[in-house]
């Protein structure tokens, strides 16, 4: 293995432009790297320079992602948040309950600073896909059926979940 480091990011061409890819992390929710990417137009010289200033840039907005401001988690921003606010016991329950099943787990332990909106779209996005998130760790929630479970395609809503049960089907 060399000592050279591993370029951060790469100018390749695609067509009658350059694009520029600078790697971003890994997404924590879906385990994904993310890439920040622009197109510049043109193939020339002139062209190419631009590209080189557009990857120093996009590789200065990573950087500065990366920089923490604050030590802090999400989880214990949500602890402080929990234990100043005035809600109701019953209130304080549910979300509690919300927190300690879905979002400590999936992205409790991400520093403050770093949760952006992309980041709680794809935990929306698997949640809508199947509470249980049952492809990705870790496991928020039990699943209840015995053999395979059925979240592929479109989940069932909790209402028809809760109406079989009551009816006494499966």
């Amino acid at each position: 293995m060399s000592g050279t480091p591993r370029p951060r990011g790469g100018i390749r061409e695609r067509g009658n432009s350059f694009q520029v890819r600078v790697s971003a992390g890994k997404d924590p929710v879906t385990g994904k790297v993310r890439y920040l990417t622009a197109s510049v137009p043109g193939t020339d010289r002139a062209a190419r320079r631009r590209a080189e200033k557009a990857l120093t840039r996009l590789q200065s907005q990573v950087d500065s992602q990366r920089v923490p401001e604050s030590g802090i988690s999400l989880g214990q921003a949500i602890d402080e948040w929990l234990a100043v606010n005035e809600i109701e016991d019953t209130t304080r329950r549910t979300y509690v309950g919300y927190i300690e099943r879905t979002i400590k787990p999936a992205i409790g332990a991400e520093p403050i600073d770093k949760v952006s909106a992309r980041i709680l779209e794809s935990l929306y996005r698997d949640l809508r896909r199947c509470r249980t998130r049952c492809n990705r760790r870790p496991f928020i929630e039990k699943h209840q059926a015995t053999g395979d479970h059925d979240c592929v395609g479109t989940p069932r809503s909790r209402s028809t979940r809760t109406g079989a049960r009551w009816s006494g089907s499966p």
